[in-house]
């Protein structure tokens, strides 16, 4: 409950945020500049009653973990039209009634069932980077990680239900897709007569990735499977309290929001951990030396104990990559830090700014994936690191995205080094998921047997 007198947190005006921004013509610095002028927390002008900012973990569990008071709210509804009312945007009864049907298909045992789908996947593309290496030439590594990512995902949600040869073009359509989100996302706040960034092609590429989900859902029902992929997990999914499956509307929502996060989400997190590895020769060594040592054949869910370092260098990728901001929509008036939050209003994090915070981490400039490990990683506040939400909306689907990207990174890390041009380093690039500007040039160079 808020205090007697509470005031709002310090912030720019509108007319102040405008012109701050189109000083910076950049999110990321945007953010940093109201960090920099009004401390860890202040409040934007953004949406209904505003947005209040926190920027240190002890500002952040009261709100982003309790989901009787907090909703995802008005701008998580802005990306309706983009992504469906699956679990990633639904709220209230709709919400705990789907995601706690949800809840067993992302358990350890299911995992085990996809490692081995994943795994293979992975070795698949492997093959392909294998021949890009023989050439020699430069490539757009953040395309390739992306066709990789596609395949290892498209075929873990549908198995022999799928052609691979249509990956290229389903990135493409993901791209789109982002961009058209990033879109609502800011604009969500905005009168309906202002356009909306990206929409003619976002709008397209969402009907086409429908259309595609109606056509597999129904192949499958026409010839069911015995394959241990997530659309036979989801057609098996009974509610708790009549027994009754997924509706058609739910089940195209559910698979349309755990294709674009599994893509999206994982594939740019991913290219950030290349692209870090490869400006970071001490830390691509000792990834290789992991690598080395595992013996296993990437089929098992287990088998992701035996690489601590992989998911350290993907943790620490994430956390330079950060988020733009995430965000909740309080029900009740509330005071987080000696400040007001009126019910209606909205309050976030940027994980960008956040991960940057020289009072939370130690030298955070610097990419060093041994604050994951051990004694370091033990010493983080509970909500040091949000990349994957906290609390009852904590993503239903990190365990599948850390099977892939330890998977990924291991293979990767056996058989090539990654080299960029001379002095060329990653720059931020908002889209859903934060990118890489420009994607990631590089060599793929072929390590010799025994190096």
């Amino acid at each position: 409950m808020a205090g007697a007198g509470a005031l709002r947190a310090p912030g720019p005006s509108r007319v102040g945020a405008v012109a701050t921004y189109a000083r910076t013509r950049d999110p990321f610095r945007f953010l940093e500049a109201c960090v920099a002028r009004f401390g860890d927390i202040y409040s934007l002008p953004l949406g209904p009653g505003g947005t209040t900012v926190v920027n240190h973990p002890e500002l952040v569990g009261s709100w982003l973990t309790d989901y009787d008071r907090y909703h995802k709210g008005v701008m998580a509804r802005a990306l309706l039209p983009a992504l469906g009312d699956g679990i990633p945007i639904s709220d209230g009864d709709k919400w705990r009634r789907n995601r706690k049907a949800l809840n067993p298909a992302f358990g350890r045992r299911n995992l085990d069932g996809l490692a081995g789908i994943i795994g293979r996947s992975l070795l698949d593309s492997i093959q392909r980077w294998d021949r890009i290496a023989e050439t020699g030439h430069e490539v757009e590594l953040y395309r390739e990680l992306s066709i990789m990512t596609m395949q290892a995902l498209q075929r873990s949600m549908f198995s022999s239900s799928v052609d691979d040869t249509d990956c290229p073009e389903l990135v493409d359509l993901f791209r789109a897709q982002a961009r058209y989100m990033g879109g609502l996302m800011a604009t969500f706040w905005a009168p309906r007569w202002v356009p909306v960034p990206a929409s003619r092609r976002g709008i397209s590429a969402v009907a086409e990735i429908n259309r595609r989900i109606d056509d597999v859902v129904g192949r499958r029902r026409a010839a069911p499977t015995g394959d241990a992929d997530l659309l036979n997990l989801l057609l098996d999914i009974r509610h708790e309290d009549n027994g009754t499956q997924l509706s058609e509307a739910e089940l195209r929502d559910e698979l349309m929001g755990l294709w674009f996060g599994g893509f999206d989400t994982t594939g740019s997190a991913l290219v950030w951990a290349l692209a870090l590895l490869a400006v970071n020769p001490e830390a691509a060594a000792r990834l290789r030396e992991e690598a080395d040592a595992y013996h296993g054949d990437f089929t098992s869910f287990a088998d992701l104990t035996s690489l601590p370092y992989a998911k350290a260098v993907f943790d620490e990728a994430q956390r330079v990559q950060g988020a733009l901001l995430l965000t909740r929509q309080a029900l009740v008036d509330d005071e987080i830090g000696g400040y007001l939050i009126t019910a209606g209003s909205q309050v976030g994090v940027s994980a960008y700014t956040l991960n940057r915070n020289p009072a939370v981490w130690e030298h955070p400039e610097r990419f060093e994936p041994e604050r994951f490990l051990g004694e370091q990683r033990a010493a983080h506040h509970r909500h040091q690191f949000v990349q994957f939400g906290a609390g009852p909306r904590h993503c239903i689907g990190s365990g599948m995205a850390y099977l892939e990207a330890q998977f990924a990174l291991t293979m990767i890390a056996q058989r090539f080094e990654i080299v960029t041009p001379q002095g060329w380093t990653p720059r931020h690039e908002f889209h859903m998921s934060i990118g890489i500007k420009g994607g990631l040039p590089a060599r793929l160079r072929r390590r010799k047997v025994g190096a």
